[in-house]
């Protein structure tokens, strides 16, 4: 009981620490930011430590240990030294350096959408560092410039290139609309880089990096990688069973495309799905669409066994959460449950649940295995 109270009084020293210090400090020191830095160094740098060293799986108890309400309190100090000018260029590399940690995702929800608000505004303070998410230099005031040093680091290349374009995933998803705009071009050549590598891992990510740039950015600013997209999407399902989780990122990525329909693809649907004009009987050596190929050379009966994993609303996408364990009957009933939802609604939704889209997309992203 003795130790609980204790640790009662110190979160709630901390709880008044994450609420109070930045505004007091900011007032105290309205003429001496050279005192408030120093000061908020030696005051921060525990909150780092203690959400840099977490693991919500590593934790007994989890959300309810004294551990993990002291790391909110933490964050929440770290959110709200991120809100001033001064303090912001204070704490950026800790802030960056802590997003590039092999752990990020794994602190818990509550945790990742708190610091995300810390992260936004980190990148946000100063436009040129936009580019920056993913590297910093420990020996440097400065942070390098360039989507490119999302790609360099300690890990090796491929695990490295995984983890740092789910890092820009995150970042983009949890950005207001239209964010990061002006550094989108960057950002799609190292994402074409990265596809060359012909990867599972990697190409995995970038697909899911594409739909969050199609949901936040805008078609608009994608329409530029569309060759990039359509010779990878050609790739995976002309031998669609041959890596069944990479066939899922495709589709997924032609479920989002189909639901938005942006006039910047409009070309890519004809090569993966059947238009109500088309009939086999007409012509029966046309080109059947890759995607209404996979099931119908299938065994599949109407939509099996995995049709409850699929959702029919058509302002929605058709998977919402892909399971941990994928399979070919799975991918096949994915592929019918495209095929005919494009089949019998060419024109597209009239309305789409955007926040749905970004919810299921941000589950992923955090939850995935890389």
């Amino acid at each position: 009981a003795e130790k609980n109270t204790k640790k009662y009084v110190s979160w709630r020293a901390l709880r008044a620490v994450s609420r109070l210090f930045m505004k007091l400090t900011d007032s105290t020191f309205a003429d001496d930011k050279t005192s408030a830095i120093a000061l908020l160094g030696s005051a921060i740098n525990p909150s780092f430590n203690r959400v840099r060293k977490f693991s919500l799986s590593d934790t007994a108890g989890a959300k309810e240990s004294w551990t993990y309400l002291f790391v909110l309190e933490s964050t929440r100090f770290i959110v709200s030294a991120s809100q001033y000018e001064w303090s912001v260029k204070m704490i950026r590399r800790d802030v960056i350096t802590l997003l590039e940690d092999a752990d990020f995702f794994r602190k818990g929800k509550d945790v990742l959408n708190l610091y995300s608000y810390a992260l936004s505004a980190t990148i946000d303070s100063e436009k040129s560092l936009l580019p920056a998410v993913g590297t910093i230099s420990v020996t440097s005031n400065s942070v390098s410039s360039g989507f490119s040093a999302v790609f360099s680091g300690r890990d090796s290349e491929v695990g490295l290139r995984a983890r740092a374009v789910r890092r820009i995933s995150y970042c983009v998803l949890k950005a207001e609309m239209t964010q990061y705009s002006a550094v989108i071009p960057q950002l799609l050549e190292k994402l074409r880089d990265s596809l060359k590598m012909n990867t599972s891992s990697v190409t995995i990510e970038c697909f899911r990096c594409l739909r969050i740039l199609m949901i936040k950015v805008g078609p608009a600013h994608v329409s530029s990688f569309r060759a990039t997209t359509i010779a990878e999407l050609l790739r995976i399902l002309s031998k669609p069973l041959s890596n069944i989780e990479e066939t899922t990122a495709a589709l997924q990525f032609l479920d989002l495309l189909i639901l938005i329909r942006p006039p910047e693809f409009a070309y890519e649907v004809d090569f993966f799905f059947k238009q109500k004009m088309m009939t086999d009987s007409q012509n029966p050596d046309q080109f059947v669409p890759l995607v209404n190929r996979l099931y119908e050379s299938s065994s599949l009966d109407s939509f099996g066994e995995h049709g409850r994993l699929f959702r029919l609303d058509a302002s929605r996408t058709a998977l919402a959460f892909p399971p941990e364990e994928l399979s070919e009957g799975i991918v096949i009933t994915y592929a019918k449950f495209l095929a005919d939802k494009y089949f019998e609604n060419p024109f597209g939704a009239a309305s789409i649940d955007r926040s749905d889209v970004e919810n299921n997309i941000e589950e992923e992203v955090i939850n995935r295995k890389l």
